[in-house]
């Protein structure tokens, strides 16, 4: 009881002051809070305290900022960072010439700086989160009472829940959480329900190794997946595969990304969600392929296993109006070293199945200008040009037309 006395002189001393000087902490707050609601009456009537003040005192403790960034932009780019961007560029315009002017497709998405920093928490919680030290449970409880409760996860993983003792919840899914504090609730206290929800996000630090533009640690939000964390590096070099990026916990491989899944069909599903610790690996960039002419996206492609040269022209976003399918060039090195070329008939199943290799540089040749058969008048007549041409035309029938 002399402890509790001292608390509450402390609470009757610091509440009036508005400096921030001194304070409670917060330990002392959930101290008297775990009391019952007597006792807290009887001993905030002893000592002049206002329980309202100190519920007050006690949620503006609790508050944390809504805008919290888990991860620091840098202000002003060094000298060797901004030369290091100029010789990255120089290289990639070196490694475009060589390559006849095609760049490597995808990206482009990580060309532009992150816009934020700011932690991802407004959007669904999804009932598989899984819960750890950081997050923060809110807990509504109404019937024969009504309560508010904020539940910090600590560091043990449990919570502390007012006058039933601690509850572990970190492991489990927020789904499962839930059911356990609801059942917890109709158990020991008898017409009171309780509604369960997420409240301030746990933050966790991740690796991002290998090929990216800007390797190191970082410190995102529980809600970050693979591509958040790429972002917050900078993206992926052009010396790095799109195709294979690998997310390893505990040293062992749990998942991999193909980025051309989510460029070319919005396809998120093996965007894996981080947990604290898991490390994104990008490797160096696999073989690739040219891809130029009638096509709607002509860049150099990275090779996933077989690929033959209907699936390129698909990576390709397909034929355009004015391709002539019939023709499609190929050029290669042949087994002498020597620069080939090959020609491919996209009319055909065999001219479809046809395999690229690494290195190839394939051309889609275009349509004649006109396709079918004209005359065209030339001098001093009214309307001069091109004329469609049929059976049995005379040259006055053109002439007439000209009027």
């Amino acid at each position: 009881m002399n402890l509790t006395k001292r608390l509450l002189l402390s609470l009757a001393f610091v509440l009036p002051v508005t400096t921030a000087a001194q304070s409670i902490s917060q330990s002392q707050i959930e101290q008297f809070k775990s009391m019952p609601r007597a006792q807290q009456e009887a001993l905030a009537r002893q000592y002049g305290v206002d329980l309202d003040s100190i519920a007050s005192s006690a949620s503006q403790q609790n508050e944390r900022p809504q805008n919290v960034n888990v991860v620091e932009p840098v202000n002003a780019i060094s000298d060797e960072e901004r030369e290091r961007a100029r010789q990255e560029r120089d290289n990639n315009e070196e490694q475009d010439r060589k390559n006849g002017g095609l760049k490597p497709y995808g990206y482009d998405l990580f060309v532009g700086s992150p816009t934020t920093f700011a932690p991802v928490t407004e959007i669904p919680i999804p009932n598989n989160y899984t819960l750890g030290p950081g997050d923060v449970l809110r807990v509504q409880l109404w019937g024969k009472e009504n309560q508010q409760l904020e539940l910090p996860v600590s560091r043990d993983g449990t919570i502390s829940f007012p006058q039933s003792g601690p509850q572990t919840v970190a492991g489990l899914t927020f789904d499962q959480a839930r059911q356990q504090i609801k059942k917890r609730v109709s158990e020991q206290y008898i017409g009171v329900q309780a509604s369960v929800s997420l409240g301030e996000l746990r933050s966790m630090r991740v690796f991002v190794l290998g090929e990216a533009r800007n390797a190191g640690s970082y410190t995102v939000s529980s809600l970050s997946t693979i591509t958040n964390a790429l972002y917050v590096s900078g993206g992926i070099k052009r010396t790095g595969s799109l195709r294979k990026i690998q997310h390893k916990r505990d040293g062992k491989l749990v998942g991999e990304l193909d980025l051309y899944d989510l460029l070319l069909a919005g396809d998120t599903s093996d965007d894996n969600r981080l947990q604290p610790g898991d490390v994104i690996f990008i490797p160096p960039v696999g073989d690739r392929v040219g891809i130029d002419g009638e096509v709607y996206r002509p860049a150099l492609y990275e090779l996933k296993g077989g690929t033959n040269l209907q699936e390129l022209v698909n990576l390709a976003g397909g034929l355009t109006p004015q391709a002539y399918p019939q023709l499609v060039r190929i050029e290669r090195n042949n087994d002498d070293f020597l620069r080939i070329i090959a020609e491919a008939n996209l009319t055909t199943p065999k001219g479809r199945q046809a395999k690229v290799k690494p290195g190839d540089r394939i051309e889609v040749a275009s349509i004649s200008d006109i396709t079918g058969q004209y005359v065209e008048v030339k001098g001093a007549a009214t309307r001069p040009g091109r004329y469609a041409w049929v059976p049995g035309m005379r040259v006055s029938s053109v002439i007439q037309s000209l009027d």
